[in-house]
């Protein structure tokens, strides 16, 4: 019964991560354990409908005959398969999700308070502009393109619009990543000026 429960937990948890928009809601499900909880879930699901081997030893033509026959058995075959698609799909990101929810939590932030969208409507980004002027907040350019990246990933995985993945950020970006290298090369130049002129009145002390 205690297992039940926690695989109706599971999937209700990748239900919710698979369909919302809200990114508060989905930067909760991002964590390392739902993804644990999923794979066990997957393995739990096929043993109950008697699929023994799928993904291990089965033969993909082998494991269609099981699941053909799983799904007459009345077992609901398809939403089995495509949850074990979402958590193949968030595998590859399992080592980000961290940042991943920064960056979420990040846009809606920012969404909600400057352009007074509700927050189940925070993704996708509604414009290539919404993004441009996110972006100018940030003090730092990598933390922003991987923030962009974060948020353009979460879309891609919930099969939502990506039309605001465009060429005027691209060229933003670039002249961002320019600003800030220019930025930092004329903070150590400032430096190494102020170091200059410590060396030189500690030699002339010294001549003296």
């Amino acid at each position: 019964m205690a297992r039940e429960r926690n695989s109706a937990r599971t999937m209700a948890l990748l239900d919710k991560f698979n369909h919302s928009r809200n990114a508060e809601v989905l930067a909760q499900e991002l964590k390392v354990e739902h993804l644990e909880d999923a794979h066990r879930v997957f393995f739990g699901e096929s043993a109950r409908m008697r699929v023994q081997g799928l993904q291990e030893t089965l033969t993909p033509t082998q494991a269609a005959q099981q699941l053909g026959a799983a799904l007459r058995r009345g077992h609901d075959v398809q939403a089995m398969l495509e949850a074990r698609v979402k958590k193949m799909m968030l595998e590859g990101h399992k080592h980000s999700l961290g940042s991943t929810r920064s960056a979420l939590l990040c846009w809606q932030g920012f969404a909600t308070a400057v352009f007074q969208m509700p927050a189940e409507q925070a993704l996708p980004p509604k414009a290539e502009a919404d993004i441009m002027m996110w972006l100018c907040t940030f003090k730092c350019w990598g933390a922003a393109m991987n923030y962009c990246c974060a948020v353009r990933w979460c879309c891609v995985h919930m099969a939502l619009s990506t039309d605001w993945w465009g060429p005027q950020r691209r060229q933003m970006m670039r002249g961002a990543k320019k600003w800030h290298a220019a930025k930092i090369a004329g903070t150590i130049e400032k430096k190494a000026l102020m170091n200059d002129e410590k060396i030189w009145v500690l030699v002339e002390s010294f001549r003296a």
